[in-house]
C-alpha cells in the first residue's frame, strides 16, 4: 500500500501537465509567424481534424475551413534544412550512431535550395537562419506554391 500512494498521488499531476491542443487558425497562423513550425503544426493539425470546427450544422464546409486548409499548406511548406559551405550529395556513415548505419544526405548552399525550390513552381515568402544543437547551421524557408 505504501509503494500505491505516491503513485496515486502523482497521477493526478501527470493528467494535469497533458494540454491538450485546441483548434485554433490565428493560434496556428501566429506560430509560424513566429517560426515555431512544431507548435504550428500541432495546432493547425487539431484544427482541421476537428469536425466541429471545419464544418458548420448544416454540413457544409466552416467560414474558416479554407483557410485552416490554406494555412495547413503553408506550414507543411515552410521547409528547414542544415546549410553547407557545398552543395553535395551521397551515402555517410552517422557519427552519432558508432558509425554502423549509413544515410544519403544532401548537404544544401541557400543559392542551390533556393534554385530548386523556385523550380518546382515555389514562391519564398521569407527566409532565415537558425543555429541548432551540436551548432549545426539550419536554414528555414517558408514557401508556397505558386503554379
Amino acid at each position: 500500500m505504501k509503494k500505491i500512494a505516491p503513485f496515486l498521488f502523482l497521477l493526478p499531476f501527470a493528467a494535469w501537465a497533458q494540454k491538450e491542443i485546441k483548434p485554433s487558425v490565428s493560434k496556428a497562423e501566429t506560430a509560424l509567424q513566429k517560426g515555431i513550425f512544431d507548435e504550428a503544426k500541432s495546432i493547425i493539425d487539431a484544427t482541421v481534424n476537428n469536425q466541429d470546427y471545419m464544418v458548420d450544422k448544416k454540413g457544409q464546409p466552416s467560414k474558416n475551413a479554407a483557410k485552416a486548409w490554406y494555412l495547413k499548406g503553408m506550414i507543411y511548406a515552410a521547409i528547414d534544412t542544415t546549410k553547407a559551405e557545398k552543395y553535395k550529395q551521397g551515402y555517410e556513415l552517422k557519427s552519432d550512431y558508432d558509425q554502423k548505419l549509413r544515410r544519403f544526405r544532401t548537404r544544401w548552399t541557400k543559392e542551390k535550395m533556393t534554385t530548386k525550390l523556385t523550380e518546382h513552381g515555389f514562391e519564398i515568402s521569407s527566409y532565415r537562419e537558425i543555429t541548432g544543437i551540436k551548432n549545426k547551421l539550419w536554414m528555414v524557408f517558408v514557401v508556397q506554391k505558386t503554379r
